[in-house]
């Protein structure tokens, strides 16, 4: 155990500083943590900073509990009376607490006895900032709120935000509170739904807000209610009060804010325009209604941050140094919590949607993102409503005859891996495995094979996988995992095959290989295609989101299911398409750019070989690989742009080699592989 102190040593320290090991560095404690407590009024002499051992790169609860076991009586012995642990998993055992990130800005008693007087914060590993700069701020707020804590001036954030809060309840207070918004020149609305499935959702609440302070809200649709408490909404006509919400959209000439807009709008829309679920006139009349004059606090964010880091664009991350962590726990179902309290959470949404947009709307103006935001973005919102809204049309029929076909595929890989000697091996191997782990638990009694006996090879166990491949087949280990651990993922398992020239080794290989690929279409996209609505035209339809700000590149990101993720080009992809089918008077059609972000990267960086692609009518895979390529192999030769082949070509000892991807070529050691993994293995040594 590790320690720096800032200042002459003394007897006893107030803070403790805990940090992971590997980041136990006293000058970049000093300038991350040090001075900015000291400029917070927390004195040098009142800081000590220990290491956190880590027994592998996601250390483990076991190791957690030993290591403060020697800890805490330490800090004990020196008088410490707060813990600022910028390390998430110390700070959940220390804090008892399930998740860490929403709890910066907070202070709780540790939940170690007997050290509960000690009082602890969470923090952030300076580390972080190197990989995302945009989590500066919660740096600041963790060691604002420790200095807080020491100072004796804490106040749990968003313990004030509201300010004037409204709830009407009669068809004549909503009606009222509904008029009296035509006042304000902008709002946030923000609705609470029954699920996030378009046709389950419903509009259980809608809120708004004039500002960050002041709002209201009020209950739509039909809410459970808890026993003894008011019955809020039930002496209103459910649909009078949603022609009233429906004339306040379509007369208000102000500005809406949103936060996520998609979402909130095409329910709005669903619920207040359409009568039917085809109603198609009503849906344009109210995507003209509801998209006319909107902002969405997701996109300004996106925009704003403009990162390639991991980030979270969710109004709770984004809000939670103004609004705290109001959710204290994800509602599942706004029917289990008492209405007066979803109303209260409704409105801090609102609340929260103008501290984000006050916060961020300036930031993407200094960018200059304004043109993007304006012209592309809000733009394509309407259209992304549309899509999601009339939805992708499938046949049921054909998804269950897709899946008959997938399982006896899917049957037959499993198949040839169950009767297979060496998978036989294999499972034996890893009986004896599992039996001497359970025997070494036991004192004197010792048990047989017979306690294994109903063990059986599991393909879908990456431990078990990695035993059979690199183990029992005894293949070279190609990839590894984030983890460190041998990879037997399909891309490796491409590789393996390369490997060996046993042919059950080949056979099995191929069999897990299939069954990879057959399974992720079992369990990924034909249960979602299950899932798909009947329409009143008796067709089935599926209904994703499309998410803008979605990916760090700008594109569309799809989910639930991602209708941008299904196999096209693969062995599966007709199989999969023939699901997809137009109902009656309608047909399919399709666009798409060709090479549009290549085309204007080109145009963009004014690159002569980017622009040489299109302006001399090259391929641009052959163009790349031959001046990756022309260094290593001096004779190689670039096809001219009217060559029918899509490629280059090499001249290597007299042998002319087509390089395409798929195209097999001889390798150094006289196997052949695929150019592509000919590349992954052989490129470092060229």
């Amino acid at each position: 155990m590790k320690h720096f102190i800032f200042a002459p040593e003394q007897k006893s320290y107030e803070v403790a500083i805990l940090i992971k090991d590997s980041h136990f560095d006293a000058a970049k404690l000093i300038t991350y943590y040090v001075e900015p407590l000291a400029s917070l009024g927390v004195a040098k002499d009142k800081l000590i900073a220990f290491d956190l051992s880590y027994d592998k790169k996601k250390v483990s609860a076991k190791h957690i509990t030993q290591e403060l076991n020697k800890l805490m009586p330490a800090l004990q012995k020196i008088g410490i009376k707060y813990i600022y642990v910028a390390d998430a998993e110390y700070f959940k055992t220390l804090a008892k607490q399930r998740k860490a990130d929403a709890h910066i800005g907070y202070v709780f008693p540790c939940a170690i006895n007997p050290y509960n007087y000690i009082q602890v914060v969470l923090g952030l590993n300076y580390q972080g900032l190197l990989y995302n700069p945009n989590q500066a701020p919660k740096l600041d707020l963790s060691l604002a709120t420790l200095a807080s804590v020491v100072n004796n001036n804490y106040q749990a954030l968003g313990l004030n935000i509201i300010q004037q809060e409204e709830y009407p309840q009669t068809y004549t207070e909503i009606a009222a509170f509904l008029t009296k918004l035509h006042q304000y020149p902008s709002l946030t609305c923000d609705i609470e739904t029954f699920s996030l499935k378009l046709f389950k959702a419903g509009i259980g609440s809608i809120s708004f807000a004039w500002n960050k302070n002041c709002g209201g809200a009020f209950l739509v649709d039909y809410i459970k209610q808890q026993p003894n408490e008011p019955c809020y909404g039930r002496q209103i006509n459910d649909k009078k009060l949603k022609f009233l919400l429906t004339d306040f959209f379509i007369n208000y000439k102000g500005n809406l804010k949103f936060h996520n807009a998609t979402f909130d709008i095409k329910v709005l829309i669903l619920n207040l325009f359409m009568k039917s679920k085809q109603d198609y006139q009503g849906m344009l009349y109210g995507l003209e209604v509801m998209c006319r004059h909107i902002d969405d606090t997701k996109i300004i964010a996106y925009l704003a941050l403009n990162t390639t880091a991991e980030l979270s664009l969710s109004l709770k991350d984004l809000g939670h140094e103004y609004a705290g962590n109001y959710a204290q726990s994800d509602i599942k179902d706004i029917r289990l919590i008492k209405a007066q309290d979803l109303l209260r959470y409704n409105l801090t949404d609102c609340l929260t949607t103008w501290f984000v947009y006050e916060k961020y709307y300036p930031v993407m103006l200094q960018d200059n993102q304004l043109n993007i935001y304006e012209t592309i973005m809000l733009p394509s919102l309407k259209v992304i409503i549309q899509m999601e809204l009339v939805g992708m049309p499938i046949c049921l029929k054909r998804v269950a005859e897709v899946k008959q076909e997938l399982l006896v595929i899917q049957a037959k890989h499993l198949d040839t891996i169950a009767k297979s000697s060496v998978v036989a091996n294999c499972e034996y191997r890893l009986k004896l495995l599992a039996l001497t782990a359970i025997n070494a638990k036991l004192k004197t009694k010792q048990h047989g094979m017979d306690k294994v006996a109903n063990f059986k090879f599991n393909p879908n166990s990456p431990n078990q996988l990695t035993e059979l491949l690199y183990e029992t087949m005894g293949l070279p280990i190609l990839d590894i995992t984030k983890t460190g651990n041998p990879a037997t993922g399909g891309d490796t398992l491409e590789k393996l095959i390369n490997h060996t020239s046993n042919q059950e080794y080949k056979d099995v290989i191929n069999a897990l290989i299939g069954l990879s690929k057959v399974d992720k279409i079992l369990t990924s996209f034909i249960p979602a295609f299950e899932q798909a609505v009947v329409k009143e035209d008796g067709h089935a339809y599926l209904h994703g989101s499309f998410n803008l700000g979605g990916t760090v590149s700008g594109r569309l990101s799809s989910s639930d299911p991602n209708l941008q993720n299904i196999p096209s080009g693969s062995e599966y992809g007709k199989l999969i398409k023939s699901c997809f089918k137009p109902s009656k008077g309608w047909i399919f059609a399709g666009a798409d750019f060709n090479a549009l972000e290549a085309r204007i990267d080109a145009l963009l960086t004014k690159d002569s070989a980017k622009l040489a692609v299109y302006v001399d009518g090259y391929d641009s895979h052959a163009y790349n690989a031959y001046h990756y390529w022309k260094p290593k192999f001096p004779e190689i030769q670039l096809i001219p742009p009217t060559d029918s082949l899509r490629t280059f070509k090499v001249d290597i000892n007299g042998v002319v080699y087509a390089i395409l991807q798929g195209t097999v070529v001889e390798t150094p050691n006289g196997t052949q592989m695929k150019i592509e993994d000919y590349y992954d293995t052989y490129s470092k040594l060229l």
